[in-house]
């Protein structure tokens, strides 16, 4: 998911900026900011920012003085759609975006057993074989005995596909039914900081952002070596992902460095100084150390 911030009243009138997805836009007055409107004098120093994963886009208030505005109400976060008109100080903006927004459960790419059953029933509906059924013969039709051998070995072929295509059927309902057992229900992930024992709970489709910031959607106290966008959780119906938002110090899943992995129940990653600790309800169980891919798993 990418968006595109457009500028269309104010100091900074025409200024095209992209959030891309995993990665933080900042606007402000300052100079830090990554979209700086300084002449703006009624926008603060770092008044709002976009933060962007692979399905939505949100828009966070940065403790602004004077407020930022969604389709003329005033937000502190709140979700994007396309063509929403952002106000923040005497600027407005109009995002866009480039992809899908909101995607459903329905959606195949998310997820891709739904695809497989499409593919199924579409294919099982091409070759469909209709039943074999005894028709009525008449005696004296008949001329000989050879020919009756010849119709009930026709009527067998038939009735041995017909069995082939319904144990296959079977084998492929007894398939998606072990499919379906592997399906994550929920992630939780456990830590302790400075307010005492925590859980991070997500559902497939959702995603949640952790850092030391009032710009992550969970807040560690306490520990002042996290950063501030520091990791963030996405769950699937068939996996879930911990991946690094470029954070100072590096995010350590079971001891290694890692920009982007799939999570397992039992695994344990650490950032800054606390360890978050993983459960996942339903899921497949983690592959052998040697298996595991670390660095180029698909995002």
């Amino acid at each position: 998911m990418r968006a595109y911030l457009t500028v269309q009243e104010g100091p900074a009138q025409g200024e095209i900026v992209t959030a891309e997805q995993g990665l933080m836009l900042r606007v402000g007055r300052q100079a830090n900011a990554d979209l700086t409107i300084a002449d703006d004098r009624a926008l603060s120093g770092l008044h709002f920012a976009l933060l962007c994963d692979n399905s939505n886009c949100r828009i966070r208030d940065l403790n602004s003085r004077n407020g930022t505005f969604v389709n003329g109400i005033r937000v502190n976060l709140v979700e994007l759609h396309d063509r929403d008109i952002i106000r923040a100080g005497n600027s407005e903006f109009q995002v866009r975006f480039d992809g899908e927004i909101n995607t459903t459960v329905v959606d195949p790419l998310m997820y891709p057993e739904m695809q497989k059953l499409r593919q199924r029933d579409a294919a099982n509906g091409a070759t469909a074989m209709p039943f074999a059924s005894a028709q009525p013969v008449d005696p004296r039709a008949i001329e000989s005995t050879g020919d009756i051998g010849s119709n009930l070995e026709e009527l067998a072929r038939r009735l041995n596909a017909d069995q082939e295509a319904s144990s296959a059927k079977t084998s492929e309902t007894i398939d998606a039914t072990r499919s379906d057992s592997v399906r994550i229900h929920r992630l939780n992930v456990t830590f302790e900081d400075a307010s005492g024992k925590r859980h991070i709970w997500l559902s497939p489709g959702q995603t949640v952002i952790v850092g030391r910031n009032q710009m992550a959607d969970v807040t560690v106290v306490g520990d002042g070596s996290i950063s501030g966008i520091h990791f963030g959780l996405d769950c699937e119906s068939k996996r879930c992902r911990l991946r690094d938002l470029q954070s100072q110090n590096g995010t350590r899943l079971n001891d290694l460095q890692v920009p982007y992995a799939t999570i397992y129940t039992g695994d344990t990653f650490i950032a800054g100084q606390t360890t978050f600790h993983v459960s996942i309800d339903g899921g497949t169980d983690a592959p052998d150390a040697t298996l595991r891919t670390w660095v180029f798993e698909d995002l």
